[in-house]
């Protein structure tokens, strides 16, 4: 009876075999990573939804007003207490079931307030509505905008996390964002991951692989705008989503 011999794999077959691996992971860990952002995108418009609601909760409590620094600017018994720009989001601690809502999972995390009460963030608040400019944080004035209160962002992904602005195309320094028009000051919502401010360009780090952001609108309702999409700036007439409330939108 003749018996049977175990033959192992050759060099040539392991080679071949770690080979036909590489290959099949070079080929679906981009898959992959596209579909985990695509997951925590969609986790960051959904918390912006959350956030819409209470925003639309406080404003119908406050006299449909917006949440804002009011008559008191700096000197705003919260913002005092060391909450700053962040004092928003305690404005609408009642409103929400956790401050998890905060932060969009794939941007960089912030910390914001007073040593005694860390909250973790990386959306801001719209400048000219914080400090109600022009009495901008009122739904009444609002609805009178070019944009109405379907295209005035009041929260959105935020390089700084607590507060956003259209200020100034360069933000701070002279140098444009590589890649980007150098007319357009919208980076504070669209480099919400950072931006550098080095010469000749500054770096813009996109927290979206559309380079896009999640924004809330002061209707209520909460979407996310792709980069491309994103316009405006100090010195142009329109932007999109709206920041400055006298603006008209892009189109």
């Amino acid at each position: 009876m003749q018996r049977s011999r175990l033959r192992g794999f050759t060099l040539i077959e392991l080679l071949v075999v770690i080979a036909i691996i590489a290959i099949l992971a070079a080929i679906l860990f981009p898959v992959f990573a596209q579909a985990r952002e695509k997951a925590r995108q969609t986790q960051c418009v959904s918390n912006c939804r959350n956030i819409a609601t209470a925003v639309m909760m406080y404003s119908q409590d406050y006299d449909e007003n917006l949440p804002y620094s009011g008559v008191y600017g700096a000197r705003h018994p919260v913002f005092r207490q060391g909450y700053g720009w962040s004092m928003w989001m305690v404005l609408l601690d009642p409103y929400i079931k956790n401050r998890g809502i905060w932060v969009c999972p794939s941007g960089r995390v912030q910390m914001a307030g007073p040593a005694r009460d860390r909250i973790r963030v990386n959306m801001g608040y719209n400048e000219y509505l914080f400090h109600n400019t022009r009495g901008w944080s009122s739904l009444a004035k609002l609805a009178t905008a070019p944009a109405g209160v379907a295209g005035v962002a009041v929260i959105a992904d935020s390089s700084l996390g607590g507060i956003f602005h259209d200020w100034g195309n360069y933000d701070i320094g002279q140098d444009p964002i590589r890649g980007e028009h150098p007319r357009w000051g919208m980076h504070r919502i669209k480099c919400s991951n950072g931006y550098g401010r080095g010469r000749p360009f500054g770096v813009c780090n996109y927290r979206h692989a559309d380079g896009g952001a999640s924004v809330v609108f002061v209707d209520g309702h909460a979407a996310h705008i792709p980069g491309k999409k994103i316009l405006g700036g100090v010195d142009l007439p329109c932007e999109w989503p709206v920041i400055r409330p006298e603006k008209a939108r892009c189109q």
